[in-house]
């Protein structure tokens, strides 16, 4: 809960060197940690709770916990808004197929408070049904990450994008479609 995001917070900005409270400290839009961390207070995240409902929406023993958390991406608002779409993506760094069993679910930790227009991530609404067809179609061969991205772009500007902003309480866990094409976003 908030315990573990306020925890999780503190060890983040201890690792990038910047008081996350401190707006004199924010010296650029976003950090970018490419880091996993395989410990407290990150694995804390992993709750019995966490467990249970993606065992609810997957399935009992149909995927595998992996004790990490990783690739933080960490925005401060008071800055120009960089362009937005340059980082749509579907997870996951394999060839994709319909059945892939390498992600059974898309978590979305959120570990501070996120408003609306607070740096959200975006969401394509009903992005993951136009992704599953893409890989039905590309059997038996599927597609690799690189190729999703681009095909996903043509086939969401032929239909209309419907965007969705994540927001959240400290300690929130978004758990969304594994295909769903989603994005950074600016904080405002």
């Amino acid at each position: 809960g908030s315990d573990v995001a306020a925890a999780v917070r503190r060890e983040l900005a201890r690792r990038i060197g910047v008081d996350l409270d401190d707006p004199a400290q924010w010296s650029q839009p976003r950090v970018w940690l490419q880091e996993v961390f395989s410990e407290p207070p990150f694995t804390d995240a992993l709750t019995d709770r966490f467990v249970a409902a993606v065992d609810q929406l997957v399935g009992v023993r149909r995927w595998r916990l992996e004790r990490y958390l990783g690739w933080w991406l960490i925005t401060f608002p008071g800055f120009d808004d960089p362009p937005y779409g340059g980082d749509w993506h579907v997870e996951g760094d394999f060839v994709h197929h319909v059945w892939s069993p390498e992600q059974a679910i898309l978590p979305l930790f959120c570990f501070s408070d996120v408003e609306p227009g607070g740096g959200g991530t975006l969401l394509a609404a009903g992005s993951h049904r136009v992704a599953a067809r893409m890989l039905w179609e590309s059997e038996p061969t599927g597609l690799a990450s690189d190729d999703i991205w681009p095909e996903m772009n043509r086939r969401l500007d032929a239909i209309g994008w419907e965007i969705v902003e994540v927001t959240a309480q400290a300690g929130d866990v978004v758990l969304a479609h594994p295909l769903v094409f989603h994005s950074s976003n600016p904080n405002h």
